[in-house]
């Protein structure tokens, strides 16, 4: 007995196939009270045997990380709110000097606007706080890929060396829907033969943040749909809606 939801399968399979040619593109979805996968869509394709993108693609995740990896472990250790300033103006750590888009340059912005309009010089200052709690932070991810060359700076904007799958970012971000608890995803609910039930999903949860901190990201993620960079994706209708954009 598998967690999949044949209707939310059939309208992702039917999204990612309107993607115009020549673009790809997967899908996951995740229950966040169950964390089980409720659908999964790895490519445009009907043929059996094709590249499963949401599993076997490892991609740049760029600033889809920021909230995992800077601004959750930032506001957990420096007990800062939204409305606190990030310094935007350019800046340089071991040598990586990274711009923000269409080479803004920035002065003092609040945290809300740093997240929504996805800066990086605001970003990475606040990385360079938080960044021993920041690897930390990101352990119970286990991004298969990860490796001691992304224990940098360049991570912070999500510039790894090899990436992370869609499947394994949607599976981070559940934590943000669970009061900052983590629990790996499964497919599957239950194995069960005529000799009884040989396996059945248990989640096994970890802390990831204090709830406080979950809020305040929360909060930081809605702002990214109704003002910041995601807007074009903003739905009224759900009772709570986040989301990150990442290059």
């Amino acid at each position: 007995q598998t967690y999949l939801d044949p209707a939310e399968q059939t309208r992702a399979k039917q999204a990612v196939q309107r993607l115009p040619q020549p673009i790809e593109g997967a899908y996951v979805g995740i229950d966040g009270d169950t964390r089980g996968v409720t659908a999964l869509v790895g490519n445009k394709s009907n043929m059996p045997g094709q590249l499963n993108r949401a599993v076997q693609s490892y991609r740049q995740p760029g600033s889809t990380l920021k909230p995992l990896l800077v601004y959750g472990p930032y506001l957990e250790k420096t007990k800062k709110t939204l409305t606190s300033r990030l310094d935007g103006s350019p800046v340089c750590f071991d040598g990586y000097c990274p711009q923000n888009s269409s080479n803004r340059v920035l002065g003092s912005v609040t945290i809300a606007d740093a997240i929504a309009y996805s800066y990086n010089t605001p970003a990475l200052r606040a990385f360079s706080v938080s960044f021993n709690e920041g690897l930390k932070t990101i352990r119970p991810f286990r991004f298969s890929q990860w490796t001691e060359e992304d224990n940098s700076y360049n991570s912070a904007l999500g510039g790894l060396k090899y990436g992370v799958s869609p499947l394994e970012l949607t599976n981070a971000y559940t934590t943000l829907v669970n009061d900052g608890l983590y629990s790996p995803s499964s497919m599957i609910r239950t194995i069960t033969t005529d000799q009884g039930t040989l396996y059945r999903h248990v989640m096994s949860t970890d802390r990831i943040w204090s709830s406080r901190t979950n809020q305040l990201l929360r909060k930081g993620l809605h702002n990214v749909m109704t003002y910041g960079t995601g807007r074009l994706g903003y739905d009224p209708a759900p009772a709570y809606i986040g989301g990150k954009t990442g290059t």
